[in-house]
This record gives C-alpha cells, structure tokens and sequence, in this order.
C-alpha cells in the first residue's frame, strides 16, 4: 500500500497515477524571455517535498513517470514550442513512434 503525497498526480503521457515512492520526472516551458533565449523547456526530478499543493505546481508543467514517458513528453512540448503543435498530439506522438521503430 502506497500514500498519497501532495496533489493528485498522474503521469502525462501514460496517465498512471504518482505514488509515493516512485522516481518521476516535472517538465514545464521556460517561463522567460523565450525572443531571447527561443523555446526552453525544463525538467527536474520530481520530489514529494517542493509538491505539496496543487499553488506549488507550475503552470504548464508536466509529469513523467519514467525516461521513456519523459522522452514522449519532451517530444510533444518541443513541438509546441517550436511551432509545430499539430505533431504534438497524443495521437501524432503514436504514429510517429511507430513509423521510427
């Protein structure tokens, strides 16, 4: 049996639910000067402890309950970022996974 930590969570590609002892990962856009720097995005570990309501999330943010969650999700953020978002759909990342095996 696991405890919930924090806001409910779940994982953004593959939407399996954060339990407390699992190892995620949080992305999010830069929130910056992006005409300076172009499209960024961020990601950290996800730790229990800078989570502990829904006000500590950040806007636009991400979750990944594992590397191959995270690559799907870098995949899809960068496509919006940079101007492509019709490929950064749930559906679009599949069949674009598909045609790379």
């Amino acid at each position: 049996m696991s405890i919930q930590i924090g806001p409910h969570i779940e994982c953004s590609a593959c939407k399996v639910p954060k339990k407390a002892t699992n190892h995620w990962f949080r992305l999010w856009p830069y929130q910056g000067d992006s005409q300076r720097l172009g499209p960024v995005i961020t990601i950290k570990e996800l730790l229990p402890e800078e989570i502990a309501s829904e006000q500590d999330l950040i806007p636009g943010e991400e979750h990944a309950c594992g590397n191959g969650c995270l690559g799907k999700l870098v995949q899809r953020m960068a496509a919006r970022e940079f101007g492509r978002p019709e490929t950064a759909t749930p559906a679009a990342m599949e069949q674009n996974e598909i045609r790379s095996l």
